[in-house]
């Protein structure tokens, strides 16, 4: 039912009289007869008795008077307590991201929830995958922004639309890099670097398994770090692409894998965790944001 039905009604039986009902709610009187006519077929009954000169309320419309004072009452209650738990809704969330080209994705939906809900904090951490885990395991972070492959034993994770591609980043001087792509032939001798989290190491071995004699000369977490080497000493680090995106540099380039790798994003938060209210309004937000 509609609810200007009910809003109609009661301003009718307030003032007692369709013509002067219809004026204060300012539409024509033909337009609220035929409402209340809707009304009294909606309900299944005489609400209504009307005459040239007088109108009165049935029993029914007794009721339906009293039911519809209530309806509303309660209509406008639950409005006001849902906006007072948006508007009250506060708290600091810490919320840790992988560098990637979702970085700066994330910032952008953190902001937009911000926006929503001004007293809500956010603690915004980057680091790589293993350390972004370890701090949900210790309950540093609520939620984190990672890179498959996860581990599934431990976190739900919600699944997101963002796929970033593997390759090498080199100096723009190196011979590989005005290659639109490059195949594991093409990094037999050089000095790699390669990120340190394990479940993807384990990754990467099975891509270059061909190299057997392959011997990685640097480890490292943040891939930012390896810009240096790159830069100056002409290592080849392998990542993907959004590093590039967060740390643009004139004399870098992204060379990509052929074929080709990519990795999806996901939402990581420790399972058998309860999440309080700014949590899963957060999570709902986020949600909502990729169907």
């Amino acid at each position: 039912m509609d609810i200007r039905l009910l809003t109609y009604y009661l301003k009718v039986a307030q003032v007692g009289n369709i013509t002067k009902a219809a004026q204060q709610l300012h539409i024509t009187q033909p337009t609220l007869s035929r409402q209340l006519t809707k009304l009294e077929e909606e309900v299944g009954a005489q609400l209504l008795t009307r005459s040239q000169h007088h109108l009165a309320l049935t029993e029914a419309g007794v009721t339906f008077e009293r039911r519809a004072k209530q309806i509303l009452s309660l209509l406008a209650t639950t409005k006001k307590e849902l906006q007072t738990q948006q508007n009250d809704l506060a708290g600091l969330l810490k919320i840790g991201c992988v560098e990637s080209k979702l970085s700066l994705e994330v910032a952008n939906w953190l902001q937009a929830f911000q926006a929503k809900h001004p007293q809500v904090q956010f603690e915004f951490y980057d680091a790589d995958g293993d350390d972004l885990k370890e701090k949900l395991d210790t309950h540093y972070l609520d939620f984190a922004f990672l890179i498959e492959p996860v581990e599934t034993a431990k976190y739900n994770f919600l699944t997101l639309p963002y796929y970033d591609q593997w390759g090498i980043i080199v100096n723009k001087s190196h011979p590989l890099a005005k290659q639109k792509s490059f195949s594991l032939g093409d990094l037999k001798d050089e000095k790699l670097i390669l990120p340190r989290r394990n479940i993807v190491k384990a990754e990467i071995d099975s891509w270059l398994a061909p190299l057997q004699a392959l011997s990685p000369k640097f480890f490292i977490n943040l891939p930012s770090n390896a810009n240096f080497l790159v830069l100056n000493h002409n290592y080849c680090a392998l990542g993907i692409e959004g590093i590039l995106t967060l740390n643009a540099h004139p004399d870098l380039r992204f060379i990509p894998f052929a074929p080709s790798h990519h990795s999806g994003h996901v939402l990581a938060w420790r399972k058998n965790n309860h999440l309080g209210s700014l949590e899963q309004h957060f999570l709902a937000y986020i949600q909502a944001l990729i169907k």
